[in-house]
C-alpha cells in the first residue's frame, strides 16, 4: 500500500514538473537565448581557449546545470534500485 502511494505521488510530481517545463517553453519568446548564443559564439573560444565550442559551452559555462541533473539521475537510479532490488520477494 505504501509503495503504491509513493509511486502515485512520484507520478503526479513528475507530470506536474513536466507540464510546468512545457508551459515555460511555450511562454519563451527566444530573444534571451539568441543573445546568449551570440555571446557564446563571440567570446567562447577567447574565454575558454577551447577549439570545440560545444564542449566549451557545456563544461565551462553550463557546468553548474549538470549538478542538479546528476542529482536527479542518482535519485532516480536509487529509487529504482530500492523498488526492484528485493528480487520480487514480498515482505
Amino acid at each position: 500500500m505504501k509503495v503504491r502511494l509513493v509511486l502515485v505521488a512520484a507520478l503526479i510530481l513528475s507530470v506536474g514538473l513536466f507540464g510546468g517545463a512545457l508551459f515555460q517553453l511555450s511562454l519563451s519568446d527566444g530573444s534571451r537565448s539568441v543573445a546568449v548564443d551570440r555571446y557564446y559564439l563571440s567570446w567562447g573560444q577567447m574565454e575558454t581557449q577551447a577549439n570545440d565550442l560545444a564542449t566549451a559551452v557545456l563544461f565551462d559555462y553550463r557546468v553548474f546545470d549538470l549538478f542538479p541533473l546528476v542529482g536527479a539521475l542518482l535519485a532516480s537510479s536509487a529509487s529504482v534500485t530500492f523498488l526492484f532490488g528485493r528480487g520480487g520477494k514480498r515482505p
